[in-house]
C-alpha cells in the first residue's frame, strides 16, 4: 500500500471525532482529460478510481453500529429513456398550451391551445394534465400556484415527444427571480423542459410543498439553476451546466452571490425547509456549489453526478437529519479552480455559516458511499471564523465508506471547533 493510500485510509476511519490531521504526500496531477458526453461518463469511473484503493470498513473501536452499505450507483440514466417512461400520455381531456397558442382566443384544446401556463392553469381543478406543444418561449417568465393533491397531483409537461424550451432571453429578470416560479403551489409535478438563459434564476419553488421538478435541462442561468424553500421537494433527473454564471471565469465574488446549481433555502418566515430529496441529477461545468443544503431538517442528496464545479461539489450548510449518499464528484478541467486558492473544488463541505442560535444547525448527518476524485479535499469541516454564537459546531456526524482519490489537500479535513463553542459530540450506539 502506497503511503498516499495508506493516509486515505487512515482519514476514511476517522469518524469525525476530532479534525482529521492527516497530510498525504502531493498527489500525481489529473490527467488532461475534457468531459465526456453525460450518457458516456467514462472519464473516471468507480472502477478505475478505486482500483487500488483498500477497503473503507468502519474501525473496530467505534460503538458505531456501520449503517449497511448501498451499492454505489451514480450513473447518469437516459434522459430520453427515464422521461419517455415518465410522461403521461396526452388524451382530450388534457389542457394544452403551446407558444403558438393564444390566451384570449384559445379554448385548451389540442387544436386551439392556450399560450402560457398560467391560463392554462386558471381553472385547472386537481388531476388536470398540462400538455405543453413543442416549441420555444421567449422572454418567459411564468408563475405557478397549482392546487393539485396527493392522490390527484397536477402534472405539466410536454406533449410526448415534442421538446418545449422556456428561453429567459428578453424577459426582465432579476438576480433572485426565475423563468420558472413555483409559489404557493401544492402537489405538482414540473417535467421534462428546457430551461435556458436567465439573468436570474431557472426553476425556483417558494412556499410550497410536495413538489417535483424532474427531467429538466437547464443551462446558461446567471445565478441558482433549481431551489429554493418549502415542504416535501423532490429535484431529481436533471441536467444542469453553465449555471452560476454570476462567477464566470473565476469571478471571485465579483458580484457578491455564493449560488448553486441546485440550492435549498428557508420558508419566507425564515424556518426551514423539510423533507428535501436530490437525486439522480448531473450538474457539471457550474461557477458555484454544485449541490448546496442550507438551512434544511431532512434532506437526501443522494446518487448524483458532479464534476467540475466551482468551490464545492456538495455543500451542507445548516443540515439536520440529512444523508449524503452514493454520490459521484470529480474534476476533469482547471477552468473551474478557484482564483483565491488555485485549486480545483472541495469535494464535499460542511459548514455552519452565518450561524444563528436557532435550529437547524449541523447536527444527525450521514456521509456513505460517495466517490470523491481530483478535489483539493474530500470531504471537510470547515469552522466559520465569523460566526460567534456556541452553536457554530457540528452534532453526530457518520463519514463511512466513502472512496477519495488524489487528492490535492487531506482526504478528510475537520477544522478544530474552539472552546468558546458546543463541542463536536459523536452519535450514540443507536446512531442518533
Amino acid at each position: 500500500m502506497s503511503n498516499y493510500f495508506r493516509s486515505i485510509f487512515l482519514c476514511l476511519t476517522l469518524l469525525t471525532t476530532a479534525a482529521c490531521t492527516c497530510n498525504p504526500p502531493t498527489p500525481p496531477a489529473l490527467p488532461a482529460t475534457t468531459p465526456t458526453n453525460i450518457e458516456g461518463l467514462s472519464t473516471v469511473t468507480a472502477e478505475t478510481a478505486a482500483a487500488d484503493t483498500p477497503p473503507t470498513t468502519a474501525v473496530e473501536e467505534t460503538e458505531l453500529p456501520p449503517p449497511t452499505p448501498i451499492p454505489f450507483v451514480a450513473t447518469p440514466v437516459s434522459y430520453e429513456t427515464q422521461l419517455a417512461q415518465d410522461l403521461v400520455p396526452c388524451t382530450t381531456t388534457a389542457i394544452y398550451a403551446s407558444p403558438q397558442g393564444s390566451d384570449d382566443e384559445g379554448d385548451g384544446t389540442a387544436a386551439n391551445p392556450y399560450y402560457s401556463l398560467e391560463r392554462a392553469l386558471t381553472d385547472a381543478p386537481p388531476g388536470t394534465l398540462i400538455c405543453v406543444q413543442a416549441g420555444t418561449y421567449t422572454a418567459a417568465k411564468d408563475q405557478i400556484g397549482a392546487q393539485g393533491t396527493a392522490e390527484q397531483p397536477i402534472i405539466i409537461q410536454p406533449v410526448p415527444g415534442e421538446k418545449v424550451i422556456f428561453d429567459g432571453t428578453g424577459a426582465d429578470i432579476g438576480p433572485t427571480e426565475n423563468i420558472i416560479a413555483i409559489h404557493g403551489a401544492k402537489h405538482v409535478i414540473f417535467q421534462g423542459f428546457e430551461v435556458q438563459n436567465s439573468t436570474g434564476r431557472g426553476i425556483s419553488v417558494y412556499e410550497a410543498e410536495n413538489i417535483t421538478i424532474r427531467y429538466n435541462h437547464l443551462h446558461d442561468i446567471t445565478t441558482r439553476a433549481i431551489g429554493g424553500g418549502g415542504d416535501h421537494i423532490i429535484i431529481e433527473h436533471n441536467e444542469i451546466w453553465n449555471s452560476v454564471l454570476e462567477n464566470e471565469g473565476n469571478a471571485y465574488r465579483a458580484v457578491g452571490g455564493w449560488a448553486a446549481a441546485i440550492g435549498t433555502w428557508t420558508r419566507a418566515d425564515g424556518s426551514p425547509s423539510e423533507d428535501v430529496i436530490i437525486r439522480h441529477n448531473v450538474v457539471h461545468e457550474v461557477w458555484g456549489e454544485g449541490i448546496m443544503g442550507v438551512k434544511t431538517v431532512g434532506i437526501v442528496i443522494e446518487n448524483n453526478v458532479i464534476f467540475n464545479p466551482y468551490s464545492v461539489g456538495i455543500y451542507a450548510n445548516k443540515i439536520e437529519d440529512g444523508r449524503i449518499n452514493a454520490n459521484h464528484i470529480f474534476i476533469t478541467d482547471g477552468r473551474f479552480n478557484r482564483s483565491d486558492r488555485l485549486s480545483p473544488a472541495h469535494g464535499i463541505m460542511l459548514a455552519n455559516e452565518n450561524t444563528s442560535q436557532e435550529r437547524p444547525n449541523l447536527k444527525n448527518l450521514l456521509i456513505s458511499n460517495n466517490l470523491i476524485v481530483g478535489t483539493t479535499t474530500g470531504i471537510r469541516y470547515w469552522h466559520d471564523p465569523q460566526s460567534l454564537v456556541i452553536a457554530n459546531t457540528y452534532q453526530d456526524v457518520q463519514i463511512v465508506y466513502n472512496t477519495i482519490y488524489n487528492t490535492y489537500q487531506e482526504a478528510i479535513q475537520f477544522e478544530d471547533v474552539p472552546e468558546l463553542f458546543n463541542q463536536p459530540t459523536l452519535p450514540a450506539p443507536n446512531g442518533r
